[in-house]
């Protein structure tokens, strides 16, 4: 039994051979496929705790995602009664609540809102849209909704189905009046008292921006970006620094800041994220405006070595060191400020540490005191034209150890004079 086992085995491993010399290379190896399903998200939505939580002027920024909303053809009031509220309806029917999203990356878009109005209000109302460029507003078909009374219809449009010419692009939709009719079956009237009110508006697509195995949104390269005059992009980049809304990341291409839609609470200097936002240039620093992200991996942070005078332009957002410079300025304006601004010098050039991160020994002074010789980690900064240096945390600065230089005994004992500090061997106490 063994020797037939063999037999057949020394036949197959043959039978390999002769495959491999006739049709070449067999790759025995079997690859399994990968997919990735698209997922449904927030594209924008604009939804708040309590009316106190609601904005006072439009237009107002999404609460989740990125867009805009304001009113056209009547007057805002306020955010009541958990919605925004608007009166003074233009009579010839021109009235409406408009929301700007970017739906790039995204399909099969959806709308779902309620909507509420007052008896001398509009009862009629309809969904349009126009894309980016365009001025020319189009009726959405069946989206027409009429109110029969005062109270909130909620859901009004739920899931509803926007045209798939949306899909992948920046447009404007709109909650329109549609006639003149009021929810009494007269003709509304344009006064103070006739209110109409959106809210819980919330816009989603599929996330078509899927790319990889991992579930992670494709990415272009940061230099891609910085090429840009303006768009949307997505960026995957390590962090460099976190200011507020301000999360400066960096790849192996370039580095770019990434402007929050608000303050993030769950990143670090050092982490891998993928943001998504709209080119801009502020102040000249370049930036992804109304950001979002997710947290990723897979990037490390080192700073780049280099001297004060090589920093430019191309530097903005990048992690850098500077060692050994010297510390000539602390404005912490007579201690208003709770974090300085460091001015240091290579004795030659210099450069400001905004708002530096920095501890205080006593609660009273700071770790770093004018003269003293540092190494600083930090992000490129800058203010219209002039760099900066700017840090998140107080461990990237570090004061440097002062070696004492030491005369040689026989210098000490050619000279007829001076002052001079020797090191050696006690030979007689």
């Amino acid at each position: 039994m063994k020797t037939a086992k063999r037999r057949v085995l020394s036949f197959v491993m043959a039978l390999l051979v002769v495959m491999t010399t006739v049709f070449g290379h067999v790759d025995y190896n079997v690859k399994a496929e990968t997919t990735t399903e698209k997922t449904t998200s927030t594209i924008a939505a604009w939804q708040y705790a309590s009316s106190a939580d609601g904005p006072t002027q439009l237009p107002a920024n999404a609460t989740t995602g990125s867009g805009t909303i304001k009113v056209e053809g009547a007057t805002y009031v306020a955010y009541q009664k958990n919605g925004f509220a608007a009166d003074n309806w233009n009579t010839d029917c021109s009235g409406k609540w408009i929301v700007s999203v970017n739906a790039v990356n995204f399909s099969d878009i959806t709308l779902t809102s309620d909507l509420r109005t007052t008896s001398n209000g509009p009862a009629n109302w309809k969904l349009m849209y126009r894309i980016a460029g365009s001025t020319d507003w189009l009726t959405i078909n069946d989206s027409t909704r009429t109110l029969t009374s005062k109270n909130i219809v909620e859901e009004a449009w739920k899931d509803f189905a926007l045209p798939s010419l949306l899909d992948g692009k920046e447009f404007d939709l709109a909650i329109a009046v549609a006639d003149e009719k009021n929810i009494s079956g007269g003709t509304f009237s344009c006064a103070t008292n006739a209110n109409a009110n959106v809210r819980n508006i919330i816009i989603k697509g599929l996330n078509s921006d899927v790319g990889n195995a991992d579930g992670e949104k494709k990415t272009v390269a940061i230099a891609t970006a910085l090429a840009a005059t303006e768009g949307k992009f997505t960026v995957k980049g390590v962090v460099t620094l976190i200011d507020g809304q301000n999360i400066y990341v960096q790849d192996a291409t370039g580095a770019i800041c990434v402007r929050m839609a608000s303050k993030p609470s769950d990143i670090a200097l050092g982490d891998t994220i993928i943001g998504t936002g709209s080119k801009t240039v502020y102040n000249g620093l370049p930036q992804l405006g109304s950001g979002t992200y997710e947290k990723s991996e897979g990037l490390t942070l080192s700073a780049k070595e280099t001297t004060i005078d090589a920093l430019t332009t191309a530097d903005i957002a990048t992690y850098v060191q500077l060692k050994n410079v010297e510390v000539t300025v602390i404005d912490d304006n007579n201690g208003a400020y709770t974090t300085p601004n460091i001015t240091v010098t290579d004795g030659t050039n210099s450069i400001q540490i905004y708002k530096a991160v920095v501890d205080k020994t006593d609660g009273t002074n700071w770790d770093v005191q004018v003269g003293d010789k540092i190494d600083i980690k930090a992000a490129v900064g800058i203010n219209n034209t002039t760099l900066q240096l700017r840090n998140t945390s107080a461990n990237e600065i570090t004061k440097v150890s002062s070696t004492p230089t030491y005369n040689k005994i026989s210098e000490a004992l050619a000279a007829t004079e001076g002052e001079f500090t020797v090191k050696g061997v006690v030979t007689l106490v």
